[in-house]
């Protein structure tokens, strides 16, 4: 890596670090709040400049050796080439975002221009010659893309596919290029490599995956969008787990779905963990929904989506499903397309259906449609079916006034919405976790917590919730648990992975170690383990070693430890003088050294850090919310678990606030949240408000939110 580094320690070499620095720091942020897709190739270019400049002057003028900088500063070649890779990455940075179709400015995005200029850097910057006719290439490249705008139209497109694999060839191979090169591997090597690891992975995402670089649909193949989802992994390990301790496996798939225990438990909002039902939102929702079959699930999951959320049809279907107003349809030719969720478009089928009911679309011509709301880069395309849709209405009979609004909610809809198929998919989901949490939850919470993080709550969310249902827990401890979460007689036993910093290799020592025989004491543990020492200090923080003694006696004990197992064997003689006694961990000390651990906390809940700051602020529990009148002042305090700001909110945000006795909803107006924007992203709050009770859903609508 000769090459790669400056001689010595100067301040060049920091003032590069804290250039290269600055840039990261700087392309993160544009990564959250550069909203590039609205901006223009000018507006673009701009923030190009203050994000590349730290790294391309940091790189060239203090990247190599001292006679690399000499020969910069004297070839004014290499000074054109800097420049015009400069350009090059504003226009391929832009175009890259229109080809990726991403409302924001993404990681990859903005690396991928950077990785451009490093890589023809780290290949030619000894051939000044080669570097100007690579920096001329990537501009060209670049302003051709940069004027041509959307490549995804027209006889441009394979220009534009083309272009976009040399892009992905250079970001993909930068990581790879550079271990190449430090392991003192040749350009053709480098190359080759490149080439490879293209071929092999990008090419194939590019065909198949939901961002295709290529048309695969035009060509006549079918694209198929694969979702992983850790639920499938958590529910498989449940029945895994089931299995080893009945000797039988549950058939999940042999269930009715008409289980009425089940749609109890998620009536009574006993919801957490239990695969998309479990958000706030739906927490809100399912009290005033009460679900009681299998369709109810399949509307529920579809009901919370941007879409409906968006187009206004949430509280106008449960009005109507409450029987607080009748079933409307704004045209009769719209009730068979529409009679199931009582005139409420809420799934991507009914698209076509009305398409075809109201303006005599073809199924084809409907699909078309569907694919068109559903794509953020085909206004014209939209507009072309506007027409279409409203001239084909009128030859029906329909008045225009009505045409036109029907399209318009289709629009407002089509682009967050479910395919019904999907809806029920997810359901089945649904019921199979809330099966396993009614009559399996030992199982259902150690599935869940062995694919952590997954949902929206952290682990020890997840465990506080399953212990308010009487789910009994038992912490990581070095003679009993497992590398993952399992079940031990009546209770949960965490697993080793829980323990900060552990990997599989570091658990799998202990367990062939303690499979020999137990450890008796630290230094007996890290002479046969040949764990290192903040290894070994997290076993103890976690209190997987409680059982040796006390946490802060073994922590102090720690070096002694490691003396003793590097010593000769000796005779085991001991000195009271030499013995020193710390006074034993409190209670509030052990709490939060197990939760920076281990990320959870068995001895009691994390509000009880702050019990007197609560106390003394005249806080309620939040289980006493339910007894207090609509309307109603009120106090409360606890942890904050999530909090969510989503786009078709308007501004608003969302928190939900534990304390020991459960979960609350606390709704932000965006004048508060402005106002208290610290104070909502720190950890523990005080938050005054009034109490908004809705069809039994109970919310604290915030006035004031105060960290402690």
């Amino acid at each position: 890596m000769g090459e790669l580094s400056t001689q010595g320690h100067s301040g060049k070499q920091t003032f590069a670090v804290l250039a290269l620095l600055a840039g990261a720091v700087a392309i993160a942020t544009s990564a959250l709040f550069v909203k590039v897709s609205e901006a223009g190739p000018v507006s673009t270019a701009f923030w190009r400049v203050f994000l590349a400049l730290p790294f391309l002057w940091a790189w060239a003028l203090f990247g190599g050796r001292e006679s690399h900088r000499a020969s910069f500063a004297r070839d004014r070649r290499l000074m054109i080439a800097a420049g015009l890779f400069f350009a090059g990455d504003l226009a391929v940075w832009h175009w890259s975002i229109v080809l990726t179709s991403v409302a924001n400015a993404t990681l990859l995005a903005n690396l991928a221009p950077i990785f451009v200029t490093l890589a023809a850097w780290l290949l030619f910057r000894k051939r000044p010659t080669m570097l100007f006719v690579t920096g001329l290439a990537t501009a060209l490249i670049g302003v051709t893309l940069l004027l041509g705008g959307d490549f995804s139209l027209g006889g441009k497109a394979l220009i534009g596919d083309a272009l976009g694999v040399v892009t992905a060839i250079f970001y993909a191979g930068y990581q790879l290029t550079v271990t190449r090169l430090r392991s003192g591997a040749s350009t053709a090597s480098i190359m080759a490599w490149s080439g490879l690891i293209t071929a092999v992975a990008l090419l194939p995402a590019a065909l198949f995956s939901g961002e295709q670089i290529f048309p695969v649909t035009t060509m006549g193949w079918i694209k198929l969008d694969v979702l992983g989802l850790r639920a499938l992994s958590a529910i498989s390990d449940a029945c895994d787990i089931i299995a080893a301790q009945t000797g039988k496996r549950p058939d999940l798939n042999a269930l009715r779905f008409d289980d009425p225990e089940v749609y109890a438990l998620i009536r009574r909002g006993n919801a957490l963990g239990i695969f998309q039902v479990e958000s706030r939102a739906q927490a809100s929702l399912i009290p005033r929904f009460q679900p009681k079959d299998f369709h109810d699930l399949t509307i529920e999951i579809s009901l919370i989506r941007p879409g409906p959320v968006q187009g206004g049809m949430v509280h106008p279907y449960l009005n109507r499903r409450d029987g607080i107003e009748p079933a409307r349809y704004l045209h009769p030719l719209l009730q068979p397309a529409l009679e199931e969720t009582l005139g409420i478009i809420l799934f991507q089928e009914q698209v076509l259906k009305v398409a075809r009911d109201l303006a005599g679309f073809t199924p084809g011509e409907g699909e078309l449609l569907r694919r068109a709301l559903g794509n953020k880069r085909a206004k014209e395309q939209i507009e072309s079916f506007r027409e279409r849709f409203i001239a084909g209405a009128q030859r029906k009979g329909v008045p225009l006034r009505i045409a036109r609004q029907v399209f318009e909610q289709l629009a407002a809809f089509g682009s967050y919405s479910f395919a019904k198929s999907h809806a029920s998919a997810f359901a089945v989901l649904t019921y199979w976790s809330a099966w396993l949490k009614r009559y399996h939850p030992l199982a259902f919470f150690a599935g869940i917590l062995r694919h952590e993080p997954m949902g929206f709550y952290a682990p020890h969310v997840v465990v506080s919730d399953a212990m308010r249902s009487g789910v009994k827990f038992l912490p990581v401890d070095v003679r009993y648990s497992q590398a993952r979460t399992t079940v031990e007689g009546d209770a949960v036993r965490l697993g080793l992975d829980y323990v900060r910093g552990f990997g599989a290799e570091h658990i799998e020592v202990l367990i062939n170690e303690r499979g020999r025989r137990r450890f008796t004491s630290l230094a007996d543990l890290v002479k046969r383990t040949g764990l290192d020492r903040p290894h070994v200090e997290a076993l103890v923080q976690a209190g997987a070693l409680d059982y040796l003694g006390d946490r802060r006696q073994l922590l102090w004990d720690i070096a002694e430890a490691f003396r003793l197992a590097k010593r000769p064997r000796e005779l085991p003689l001991k000195s009271p003088d030499e013995q020193v006694r710390l006074k034993s961990m409190d209670r509030d000390t052990r709490l939060s050294t197990t939760f920076a651990f281990t990320g959870v906390s068995l001895d009691g809940h994390l509000t009880e850090l702050r019990r007197d700051a609560f106390t003394q602020a005249g806080a309620r529990s939040i289980s006493e919310l339910s007894q207090l009148k609509h309307g109603q002042e009120v106090k409360v305090g606890g942890l904050i678990v999530t909090l969510q700001r989503p786009p078709t909110a308007k501004g608003f945000a969302f928190l939900a606030l534990e304390d020991p006795t459960g979960l609350v909803n606390v709704v932000v107006a965006p004048q508060a949240y402005a106002q208290y924007r610290e104070a909502i992203h720190s950890t523990f709050v005080i938050v005054d408000g009034v109490v908004q009770k809705d069809h039994g859903a109970i919310n604290v609508v915030a006035a004031q939110v105060r960290a402690i």
